[in-house]
């Protein structure tokens, strides 16, 4: 089945809009996801460098900090529909100095998606992760997926952030979109699998025949075919 892997900050969670709120309620400033237009949020609104180690502190102590945040519009229906054509895993970067931000993720997706834990893949090297599409809001770690996987399809998730980012591959902010390339790349693998197991009927016809056990109007090949591509 086709395998889709999956980001959750700024695809499926609003981890923006959640970050501003903390900047907000501390410094009395009134930003807003449209102010952000760089991958650095802290860049992107003018914060000085001197002051950006406290500004991260305010998400690194708040408490639950992944479990809070807004599910963004589209995504729980977006997901529903991914799950008809694929396996789902959400492929997401922990923020390694908060305590429990893991065990925060997997209980904001579960709560939300229906996801289990198994289904959750916490890492910055997702490049290592196999799947036949990888969908993520950050161009460089598109990059370094498509790098790795020349024979999947590579997604950016389109944001204010990221779109003056070079990228020469896909891009969306649709879930219609995104539907639609996972559809094509699902036929495509089952269009794969029949004709693996054309080609392997074949050899095996050919090795029974050969051998002088053929059977008859080859059922023998055909089984030995479905075997051999499960």
């Amino acid at each position: 089945m086709t395998r889709v892997l999956i980001d959750c900050d700024g695809v499926l969670s609003a981890f923006t809009e959640g970050w501003l709120r903390l900047i907000n309620a501390a410094r009395g400033t009134s930003f807003t996801p449209a102010d952000v237009t760089g991958w650095d949020i802290c860049a992107s609104i003018g914060i000085p460098e001197d002051e950006r180690g406290a500004v991260k502190r305010l998400l690194a102590e708040c408490p639950r900090f992944a479990a809070r945040l807004d599910v963004l519009p589209g995504a729980l229906d977006g997901v529903r529909r991914l799950q008809e054509l694929a396996e789902v895993y959400v492929v997401t970067s922990p923020w390694n100095s908060h305590p429990t931000w893991t065990h925060d993720r997997e209980d904001w997706l579960r709560q939300h998606f229906n996801l289990p834990h198994s289904r959750v893949i916490h890492t910055s090297a997702k490049h290592v992760c196999v799947g036949d599409v990888f969908v993520d809001d950050k161009t460089s770690m598109c990059v370094t997926w498509a790098e790795a996987h020349p024979s999947g399809v590579a997604v950016r998730w389109e944001t204010p952030y990221n779109r003056r980012d070079t990228w020469a591959g896909l891009s969306t902010g649709s879930w219609d979109e995104l539907i639609k390339i996972v559809s094509a790349r699902a036929d495509d693998a089952r269009s794969e699998q029949e004709r693996i197991k054309r080609v392997v009927k074949e050899v095996c016809a050919k090795y029974l025949s050969d051998e002088g056990i053929y059977g008859y109007d080859n059922r023998i090949a055909t089984e030995a075919a479905e075997r051999l591509t499960k």
